[in-house]
């Protein structure tokens, strides 16, 4: 073989090779920052669910509102 083929093909391996690993970094790093993410979700919502847990009666509602925002739902009216 010819040492300009084998040059060309080592660059095109090594770009194919680059590309390949830029793509899976960026899937990895996409991972871990909503696993992160997650992570915190619920270690705030064990923080309110434990405030309401300690809270007054009357002071229920607030932290339900607290709690509602975090899990993004709609609490009946009443």
């Amino acid at each position: 073989m010819d040492l300009q083929i084998i040059l060309e093909l080592s660059a095109i391996v090594s770009f194919i090779g680059i590309i390949v690993s830029y793509f899976t970094f960026r899937k990895s790093s996409k991972l871990n920052y909503i696993t992160q993410e997650r992570k915190e979700w619920r270690e705030s919502l064990r923080t309110i669910v434990e405030e309401l847990e300690r809270c007054p009666y009357d002071k229920r509602k607030q932290v339900l509102t607290k709690l509602k925002t975090r899990i993004n739902c709609e609490l009946p009216e009443k």
